[in-house]
């Protein structure tokens, strides 16, 4: 029996994947979560996809998973062939080895990078206050078209950095933030 291994969310469509992902496929946003938090990463990954952005978020159970050996590299796959990454980011977060060990992957790759937090208080980890940070729907699509933009410029670094920039002006200029992220 294969264990699924995600769901991809894509033309409003939801397919579930089992055993490696297929080969030659990509996604736009590949979301990071603890398993915790599985429920929030596919509600946002349903966003995504209603943004037009196709989104991948792995369903696998950690804990049940430990004695498979080519999980990081699974991992490492889908990762590779996504094109950014986003986090989704509560107090539970901390306790994920692999959240950090996904980010590591995209950042080494080059991938755009971003967070989502799901409530006011929770603070972020440092290695994450470098990207984009969603704390609303809003926040989130303008992060999505920021994807969209990296991605009809080619991908390039150069590009990257000053989508970044603008995000950090526009923070800076709103003081307004909301107290709960995607409230049930």
């Amino acid at each position: 029996m294969t264990e699924q291994l995600g769901t991809l969310f894509e033309h409003g469509k939801e397919i579930r994947l089992s055993g490696f992902a297929p080969a030659g496929k990509s996604w736009d946003v590949f979301v990071s979560h603890k398993s915790d938090d599985a429920s929030e990463a596919i509600r946002i990954a349903k966003h995504l996809d209603s943004l037009g952005l196709s989104a991948f978020v792995d369903v696998l159970e950690i804990e049940d998973a430990k004695d498979n050996k080519s999980l990081d590299k699974t991992l490492q796959g889908i990762i590779c062939a996504s094109k950014s990454l986003l986090t989704v980011v509560s107090e539970k977060t901390k306790e994920s080895w692999w959240v950090p060990f996904e980010v590591g992957i995209a950042f080494d790759r080059d991938k755009f990078l971003g967070s989502v937090v799901l409530s006011q208080g929770v603070s972020l980890p440092l290695f994450l206050e470098n990207w984009p940070i969603s704390r609303n729907y809003k926040e989130l699509g303008r992060w999505a078209e920021m994807v969209k933009e990296w991605k009809q410029a080619g991908m390039t670094s150069i590009i990257k950095q000053r989508l970044y920039r603008e995000w950090d002006e526009a923070a800076q200029a709103s003081a307004m933030r909301t107290t709960r992220f995607l409230a049930v």
